[in-house]
């Protein structure tokens, strides 16, 4: 007995510790909010008295989210992920081979227009060197 809890003990480090206090602290929240409501369900006279039940309510569903939070705080601190996704399930077989993937066009080309910087005029794609308009020299 004392090897196993001198192994637990040994085994807590910094996050673990703050993990269980956050899912602790958060069962207290909880624990807290659950005697609320049963403290609720009892029948008061009186407009204050209702009044209050509703406020006590209130606060009780403040209580369950902080524990909640506490409580995922904590999940985390000790490396358990907790996933709302179902988790993955393995593909039926096929009988039919795969088929290839319908070939897809080509992108559209965009064309780029040059244009000559002495007189502003559009070049022409095969104008190598020099502005067929101006003659001033294309770079």
């Amino acid at each position: 007995m004392w090897a196993s809890t001198k192994s637990f003990l040994g085994s807590l480090t910094k996050e673990k510790l703050i993990g269980y206090f956050l899912i602790l602290w958060g069962a207290s929240f909880f624990f807290e909010a659950i005697v609320g409501f049963i403290e609720a369900s009892y029948s008061y006279v009186g407009a204050r008295a209702i009044a209050s039940n509703y406020l006590g309510v209130l606060i009780d569903l403040i209580y369950l989210a902080i524990a909640a939070v506490l409580a995922l705080l904590g999940l985390k601190f000790l490396g358990i992920n907790i996933s709302t996704a179902a988790p993955p399930t393995a593909a039926p077989p096929t009988a039919a081979p795969p088929t290839a993937a319908p070939p897809t066009a080509a992108p559209p080309t965009v064309r780029t227009a040059k244009f000559c910087r002495y007189c502003g005029k559009e070049l022409p794609s095969d104008a190598v060197n020099f502005c067929p308009n101006c003659g001033g020299k294309i770079q």
